[in-house]
């Protein structure tokens, strides 16, 4: 088991990384949990598939059809703009291809999605799984250019999704278990992290690989995403060391990828018994 780090272990993480920018990071955190409003959303922007298809190749289209007949995904247009239908696209991809095969829990089930972002691509997932979903975000009050946070973002994106839930805070705060977990692109080194304006308190990679592994109930899956072989390779060494049977998948490819940095692939089974 891993503990979480004692406040005095806080103390001396704040005394090594309080530089500029690290106060930097903590002010405009703090700003953006106190100020938390969010403009209502308003998707006048919807996104018809023609303007995905008239892009693909004949396999892309092939794939397209595919999937578009083999999932419910009749309801994307009235929720999705371009990029939330792309990437909710690419998300059923992959787990079409690395998830289908697995005794997944059915229509009773709850699934789990952290570090959702604006969660754009709950369509991808509800489509693959259609059952309840919650999906949560620590850095949810980022805020857009018409001043619509990812929190006004995705619980308006849950909304369309019955039983769907956008959570905002850290995913040790979850109690409940999950019988499905995905985890896309989760911080496991510290210049991303930073990058994104998190403070250093938060950058606890392993302890919350264990929370995540405690969250998963008996016979469920967890299904992470890293970004570039480095990440992938900690990744690996992250499992090894709290002795979680992790799966590679190597690289995650799709025809629907918006993505130029290759992404790696885990799968793990919370074996019962």
């Amino acid at each position: 088991m891993v503990e979480r780090k004692s406040f005095g272990d806080m103390i001396e993480l704040e005394n090594k990384w309080l530089d500029t920018g690290e106060l930097r990071r903590i002010l405009f955190w703090r700003l953006r949990n106190t100020f938390t409003f969010s403009f209502p959303v308003y998707n006048i922007f919807r996104c018809q598939p023609d303007s995905l298809l008239n892009k693909l190749d004949s396999h892309g289209k092939q794939r397209f059809k595919t999937l578009t007949e083999k999932y419910p995904t009749q309801n994307w247009t009235a929720t999705c703009n371009e990029q939330d239908y792309q990437e909710s696209l690419y998300i059923l991809d992959l787990c079409d291809q690395y998830l289908s095969k697995m005794h997944i829990n059915g229509k009773d089930s709850t699934n789990l999605d952290i570090g959702s972002k604006n969660w754009g691509y709950l369509p991808g997932l509800h489509s693959f799984c259609p059952t309840s979903w919650d999906g949560i975000e620590l850095d949810a009050h980022r805020r857009y250019w018409n001043m619509v946070t990812r929190r006004g973002y995705g619980e308006s994106m849950a909304k369309n999704f019955p039983g769907c839930r956008y959570l905002v805070g850290p995913a040790e705060e979850l109690q409940r278990q999950y019988s499905l977990i995905t985890w896309f692109l989760p911080f496991i080194t510290q210049v991303p992290h930073q990058a994104w304006g998190l403070p250093i308190q938060y950058f606890q990679p392993k302890f919350l690989l264990q929370y995540a592994w405690n969250l998963l109930q008996e016979g469920g899956y967890l299904f992470i995403i890293n970004q570039g072989s480095e990440e992938a390779n900690i990744q690996q060494r992250l499992f090894k060391e709290l002795e979680i049977p992790a799966t590679p998948l190597g690289e995650m490819k799709s025809i629907f990828s918006p993505y130029k940095k290759q992404r790696f692939g885990w799968l793990v089974n919370k074996t019962i018994g």
